[in-house]
């Protein structure tokens, strides 16, 4: 992580050093290095500066912006908004870092004639999906195979009991945290109607 190749960028009460990870369709992500602290990073406060911050207050993380003009449809711009409030709902309920991606928050960016520019979502960073895994590693020992799909299951039961529906299930949909494995991509999940058998 080369600070000469950074820039910086602002979110609502702080800001960081940023790095471009990866890009494709319409959306960038960024890793960055700023406050590790919630109460540095508290959007309520004046603006913070990674720079004044101790290096042993900082950490990493991912930035994940949209080009939302680049969406022909209103409402194709207030799902992925929707999946950003989501994310903010999942990360209240309790044990979800264990199973999803932390969240840190999100923020829209307006234009001149306030249509939504630029959504920023702030989220762990991950060390790479369980796709690129199994292609650099398989096959996997039988060992890792119960482990991985143990973590698997226990993150899509989670979310079951939120009454929520994935449907998107894939290795690349699993991000590798800390040699644990933790579900992303919220895009086209579906509520659970209380009281369905089955969809």
């Amino acid at each position: 992580y080369k600070r000469q190749s950074t820039r910086c960028v602002k979110l609502p009460g702080f800001k960081f050093r940023r790095k471009q990870l990866t890009k494709g369709g319409f959306s960038t992500v960024h890793v960055l290095r700023g406050p590790a602290s919630e109460k540095v990073r508290n959007p309520d406060t004046q603006m913070i500066d990674e720079v004044a911050v101790p290096e042993e207050q900082q950490a990493f993380f991912a930035l994940k912006q949209v080009d939302l003009k680049q969406y022909e449809s209103e409402q194709d711009k207030l799902d992925l908004i929707a999946e950003a409030n989501l994310l903010r709902t999942l990360s209240d309920l309790k044990g979800s870092e264990m199973y999803l991606l932390r969240y840190f928050g999100h923020h829209v960016t307006v234009d001149k004639n306030g249509t939504p520019d630029k959504l920023r979502i702030l989220i762990e960073l991950g060390a790479g999906d369980f796709g690129t895994l199994l292609n650099q590693q398989a096959p996997l020992p039988r060992e890792a195979i119960a482990h991985y799909f143990r973590e698997m299951l226990e993150a899509v039961h989670f979310i079951h009991e939120a009454n929520l529906v994935h449907a998107d299930l894939k290795p690349a949909n699993f991000l590798m945290v800390d040699d644990r494995i933790k579900l992303i991509d919220f895009g086209i999940s579906k509520k659970i109607p209380k009281g369905t058998v089955h969809i």
